[in-house]
């Protein structure tokens, strides 16, 4: 937590609190916790709506199996999970989509045989679909 700016200060009590420059004077508990190694480590704990730059953690609590756990409050964007990925992956294409029917509308006013289809333009050209029909006599 020292790497993002906290300090660490002892009252006059001997009680100890972090603060942080972003919080301006904000005195915050600090969790202990021990770890497996046998180390342990000094948190800053923060609700998260008190917390809108993410420095601090928060301690969740879970009510059917009553266990806790001490999680960052740093801000996730949608952007970088899965589905956000996706999403924008979908975007891209959209993107890459609008284009080349932009370049092919282009090329349909110059090019009378390249045909961009409307809105309202029905799907069966029957300019040519008369002369691509087969006859009786022609096999498939």
């Amino acid at each position: 937590m020292m790497d993002l700016g906290w300090s660490m200060y002892e009252d006059n009590t001997g009680g100890t609190y972090f603060t942080h420059p972003t919080y301006q004077g904000e005195k915050y508990p600090i969790y202990t916790p021990q770890l497996s190694t046998g180390s342990c480590i000094c948190l800053p704990i923060i609700k998260r709506e008190n917390d809108p730059k993410g420095l601090g953690c928060s301690i969740i609590y879970n009510y059917n199996t009553g266990s806790c756990k001490v999680e960052t409050n740093e801000w996730k964007s949608y952007w970088d999970s899965r589905k956000g990925s996706k999403q924008s992956d979908y975007h891209n294409y959209l993107d890459a989509r609008k284009k080349k029917r932009h370049e092919y509308s282009e090329m349909a006013k110059t090019d009378k045989s390249i045909i961009v289809w409307e809105k309202d333009t029905p799907r069966c050209n029957p300019k040519t679909w008369r002369n691509n029909r087969l006859t009786i006599g022609e096999e498939y």
